[in-house]
């Protein structure tokens, strides 16, 4: 769950690696919370591409490819 607007939350969207609600909208993440909980293979599907997503914004590649450049 990502409650902040922003690049963080385009980053986000753009890799489907969860869900965005409105800040400070706690009825909108409940209900984002019960859908990812009534949901398994939803729930798998963003564990997977999160863990594919996160080698992009590895610290160390980030730096090795900076260099590089």
């Amino acid at each position: 769950m990502h409650g902040v607007l922003g690049e963080s939350a385009d980053i986000v969207k753009a890799n489907n690696v969860g869900m965005v609600f409105e800040p400070e909208n706690a009825q909108e993440l409940y209900e984002k919370l019960v859908t990812l909980k009534n949901d398994s293979i939803a729930y798998r599907k963003l564990q997977e591409q999160a863990l594919a997503a996160s080698k992009k914004y590895d610290r160390t590649a980030l730096a090795k490819n900076f260099w590089n450049y």
